[in-house]
């Protein structure tokens, strides 16, 4: 679980603060309306990719777990019979 969290973070929650930064949004009162507007759909765009990348990986991390609870477990299943 702590690889997930920290492979989201490289790859999406670290480069969107340094989008956000290179942007300039935290100063975002002395940008022009269109600067700020085109800054914005920037952010935006970067956010929507970032959402659909993190379902990604979450629904194959998710198929992982239920693959080493279901197809994995069958080694397990054996053991159990052996010592009965």
């Amino acid at each position: 679980m702590a690889d997930t969290y920290v492979e989201v973070s490289a790859n999406h929650i670290i480069p969107a603060v340094r989008e956000v930064d290179k942007l300039g949004l935290p100063e975002a009162k002395s940008l022009s309306k269109e600067q700020r507007a085109a800054n914005i759909t920037v952010v935006g765009n970067y956010a929507k990719e970032a959402r659909q990348n993190v379902k990604r990986l979450a629904n194959a991390r998710k198929a992982e777990l239920l693959n080493a609870m279901t197809v994995d477990r069958g080694d397990v299943e054996e053991i159990l019979e052996l010592e009965q």
